[in-house]
């Protein structure tokens, strides 16, 4: 739904209301509750009256590349103005092709099954959860759209898009998007922007675009962020905060090890190698695969790049 279009510094500036965008970031959250303590409360009540649905929408985290498998592809340039039983619709016809040309999956392509498992978990959440939660935003929502579309208009669209998040850097001639890496995009290269706000979206910043077309979401907060450090950050820190195991990091950061290759290699016993590894799987920075009576671990170079940009979202 547009809520305003006009243009701005040669940009032209859709503002515009996307329930599809907001319901898959909510179950994102949902994936990763600790990291979102903004939507600590909401997060509590759909576990507690939801409870099975929302350890589906877990365990499917790895399938859905953290349920942003949709919006962040080059598919949802055909979905972006649909409401969300329309977006359900238009992913239920989508061939598998297609669904594996969209989910970035590393572990390789997604079978007709996991798709159809997917699609289940998406309709079920919409039902049971999100409806409801969508009637409640809109009216807010539409309200804030509306308010930051007058403020882009009497700022200047790279003026405003300098207020959106402390790691989204307005330069002389680009936009620079600080994440795990620097994305650095011409403005002259921009020459659509699609706007919004969002419930959901902190601490993150969002990054997408494609062919000259992109997206700016801003935070709007709706609950009291929590003054605890998340979790799942300490569980990063903890995992580094030991000699072992960041040699056992350096030893798998070209390839694969097992317990035993690792043992041997470090002069330590398998057991305190398992115990090391189980730490590192836990904070996310390990992958481990069965082979046989084997079971290999893998660095994930994903989580040593967004070692930074944790830290500094838990900073601000």
């Amino acid at each position: 739904m547009i809520i305003d279009q006009f243009e701005s510094m040669g940009v032209e500036v859709i503002f515009l209301y996307m329930p599809a965008w907001e319901m898959f970031f909510s179950m994102h959250v949902l994936a990763a509750p600790e990291h979102h303590q903004e939507r600590g409360r909401w997060v509590f009540e759909a576990e507690r009256e939801h409870q099975e649905l929302v350890e589906e929408i877990r365990n499917l985290r790895h399938e859905t590349d953290n349920w942003n498998l949709v919006i962040d592809s080059d598919e949802w340039k055909n979905m972006r103005f649909l409401d969300i039983p329309e977006t359900m619709e238009h992913l239920r016809q989508m061939h598998i092709i297609r669904w594996n040309q969209m989910v970035r999956c590393d572990r390789g392509e997604i079978t007709v099954p996991e798709r159809d498992k997917i699609l289940s978990v998406i309709n079920r959440y919409y039902q049971k959860i999100y409806r409801r939660e969508e009637i409640i935003l809109f009216p807010f929502l539409k309200r804030m759209i509306r308010a930051e579309a007058d403020k882009c208009q009497n700022q200047g669209i790279w003026n405003w898009a300098g207020g959106i998040h402390e790691r989204l850097k307005i330069e002389k001639d680009q936009i620079v998007f600080l994440k795990n890496r620097e994305y650095a995009y011409p403005m002259s290269k921009i020459k659509t922007i699609y706007a919004t706000v969002s419930t959901f979206l902190s601490p993150h910043l969002w990054n997408y675009e494609r062919g000259g077309k992109m997206e700016l979401v801003k935070s709007v907060r709706v609950e009291k962020k929590e003054d605890a450090i998340p979790a799942d950050f300490l569980r990063i820190c903890k995992a580094l905060g030991d000699e072992m195991r960041l040699c056992i990091l350096r030893e798998i950061v070209h390839g694969v090890g097992t317990t035993k290759e690792l043992a041997n290699e470090l002069q330590v016993s398998e057991a305190a190698i398992s115990k090391h590894l189980r730490l590192l799987w836990q904070a996310g920075m390990v992958e481990k695969h069965r082979e046989g009576n084997y079971v290999k671990y893998e660095l994930v170079k994903e989580s040593i790049d967004f070692i930074p940009y944790r830290f500094y979202e838990m900073m601000l």
